[in-house]
């Protein structure tokens, strides 16, 4: 949580199974939607991720080692971060989405306890292309809910934008947008659609390093807000003039361009994503045989874009999300100013204990200006009080 922000790089397996019209509740945590999906026979759902930058729907190793799930090999997987991080093979995986029956020859175990930490949340698994592929899927973020539709037989809702697929890049959905910067060069750009990326826009390192972006956003921020499967990311952030997309136009969108040498957004296939918090103002048809997007705003569309204005970046201390540890602080930040450094574990804000508050509701807290806050933190066996102020950076 790409922004939580996470690619997945896989191989493609097939899905096979009914296509009944289905409608479930999600769940949306820093922009990413849930879903409650239950593993063969087991009692409880799992949420899983949905996730347009993942190729293969993936278990989370740990929900793979607690249900006993039979293991055939391991395997290797990149993502956001730089490191490339180890797999397991699961076959003959059937899953259950709210009445959806789906069975896929072929799922990963994948490691996703850091991107768990730092989403405030267990990620149990992802669903990927595997899944998606076989179905007109509707995110409507502003009802949260989310529905899977018959592709063949789905008819497009009135009002709804068709945005074509230009393209898909290793099975992840690559549309058209318009970048314009500060210094108002427009740039035309092929954006991988990323549901699993919180962010508005992320620039890939070869397309910002072209076009110069880097010295365009001023002023920036250099931070690293996202993490991935194979680690953190590192991104410069700052404002663009506007984003064009499926004949939108959002002003004053803040954006990011990466900084990572290796990762997804190292790599020159595509030149950037979009990310939830662009994809969240709109309810999301993914319609991938009719190789197309659909888009309906919602009320949120004109909503501005902010950056944190505290500084900070927040973990859990463990699975079992009921202690908070700053993940990092920025420098010339408020957080740095109020004294706050790298793992103080948060123990109330504003009176509210730390079991009562989430890394999301945290962020939402922070994103508001001219704030004073009182933190009651603890570091090492000492107990402080901090007053911060918010403001904003960008």
């Amino acid at each position: 949580m790409r922004r939580a922000v996470f690619l997945l790089t896989f191989a493609c397996a097939a899905v096979s199974g009914p296509r009944p019209a289905t409608e479930v509740s999600v769940e949306l945590t820093q922009g990413h939607v849930f879903v409650p999906v239950t593993i063969g026979r087991s009692a409880q759902p799992s949420w899983f991720l949905l996730d347009t930058g993942a190729q293969l729907s993936a278990v989370a190793q740990t929900t793979v080692d607690s249900m006993h799930l039979v293991m055939h090999g391991t395997g290797r997987a990149r993502g956001a971060g730089a490191a490339v991080v180890r797999t397991t093979n699961l076959r003959d995986v059937d899953l259950n989405i709210g009445g959806l029956r789906v069975n896929l020859p072929e799922m990963s175990g994948l490691p996703l306890t850091p991107v768990s930490l730092a989403e405030g949340r267990a990620i149990e698994g992802i669903l990927g292309y595997t899944v998606i592929r076989d179905y007109a899927i509707e995110i409507d973020y502003e009802r949260r809910r989310l529905r899977f539709h018959d592709s063949a037989r789905y008819q497009a809702p009135d009002g709804a934008v068709v945005v074509p697929i230009v393209k898909f890049d290793a099975d992840h959905p690559v549309a058209a947008a318009e970048l314009t910067l500060p210094d108002g060069r427009v740039l035309p750009m092929r954006l991988m659609v990323d549901t699993g990326a919180r962010a508005a826009l992320v620039v890939n390192r070869p397309f910002a390093e072209k076009h110069g972006i880097y010295d365009a956003l001023s002023p920036s921020i250099d931070a690293g807000f996202g993490m991935g499967i194979g680690g953190a990311t590192q991104q410069r952030f700052g404002r663009a003039k506007r984003i064009a997309f499926a004949g939108f136009a959002l002003d004053a969108p803040v954006i990011s361009a990466a900084l990572d040498r290796a990762g997804a957004t190292a790599m020159s296939g595509v030149d950037g994503l979009i990310g939830a918090e662009i994809l969240r103002r709109f309810t999301v048809t993914l319609d991938y045989k009719r190789r197309r997007l659909l888009l309906a705003p919602n009320r949120t569309l004109r909503e501005p874009f902010e950056f944190d204005m505290a500084g900070l970046a927040f973990k859990a201390a463990d699975l079992k999300f009921d202690r908070i540890l700053i993940r990092f602080v920025l420098p010339n930040s408020p957080a740095s100013e109020a004294g706050l450094q790298d793992g103080d574990e948060v123990v109330t804000i504003d009176g509210r204990g730390a079991a009562a508050l989430t890394i999301d509701g945290i962020r939402n807290l922070f994103e508001v200006p001219d704030k004073r806050h009182e933190l009651h933190v603890r570091r090492g066996g000492r107990e402080l009080d901090v007053a911060l102020v918010t403001r904003r950076m960008l």
